[in-house]
C-alpha cells in the first residue's frame, strides 16, 4: 500500500518540475506502450496522486487501449469545441485507425485542466518564456507529439 497526496496548486517549484517532468512521461508511456497508444478519456488532475514526488495515475476505468476507428481523414479530427482549439494538428486515418488520436487527445486534455493549473506556479522568472511555451503546446497552440514534450521539459527541469 502507498500512501498519497493530492495534487494541489500549492507546490514548491521543485515539486512543480517533478509533477511537470511526470506529467510528460506519462504522455510519453501511453502514446508509445506495448499496448499501442492509449487515451485516459478524463484526464483531470482528480485522477491523479503524488507518491513520494511523482505523479500516479489513481482512477483508470476510462483508459481507452485502441485508436478511434475512421473510413475518411474527416473522422478523425478533434472536435473543435472539446478542446477549445483554433488550428488541431491533422490526425489521418490509417488503415482504418485514426493514428495519432490518443496521444493528441491526451495532450489537449492535460493542457486543459492539469498542465496549466500546475507548470507555470512559483517558477523563476528567467524561465517563463520555455513555461509558456510547454503550456501552449499542450494547449495546441504548437504541433507537438509527446517526444518533443518530453525533451523540453527535460530541458526545463535541468535549465533550473
Amino acid at each position: 500500500m502507498e500512501f498519497s497526496d493530492k495534487i494541489t496548486v500549492h507546490l514548491v517549484y521543485s515539486d512543480v518540475k517533478k509533477v511537470a517532468y511526470s506529467i510528460a512521461s506519462l504522455l510519453h508511456h501511453l502514446a508509445h506502450s506495448s499496448l499501442g497508444s492509449l487515451a485516459v478519456t478524463d484526464l483531470k488532475r482528480q485522477q491523479f496522486v503524488l507518491v513520494d514526488g511523482q505523479l500516479k495515475l489513481a482512477d483508470v476505468d476510462d483508459l481507452g487501449i485502441s485508436e478511434p476507428t475512421c473510413t475518411y481523414h474527416t473522422d478523425c479530427t478533434p472536435p473543435r469545441d472539446e478542446f477549445n482549439i483554433i488550428d488541431p494538428e491533422p490526425v489521418f486515418c490509417v488503415g482504418g485507425r485514426c493514428e495519432g488520436h490518443n496521444e493528441r487527445s491526451n495532450i489537449l486534455r492535460a493542457g486543459i485542466d492539469f498542465v496549466p493549473h500546475v507548470l507555470p506556479l512559483s517558477a523563476p522568472a528567467s524561465l517563463e518564456p520555455h513555461i509558456r511555451q510547454i503550456v501552449e503546446a499542450y494547449q495546441g497552440l504548437h504541433h507537438w507529439d509527446s517526444n518533443r514534450i518530453l525533451e523540453a521539459t527535460r530541458a526545463l527541469i535541468t535549465s533550473s
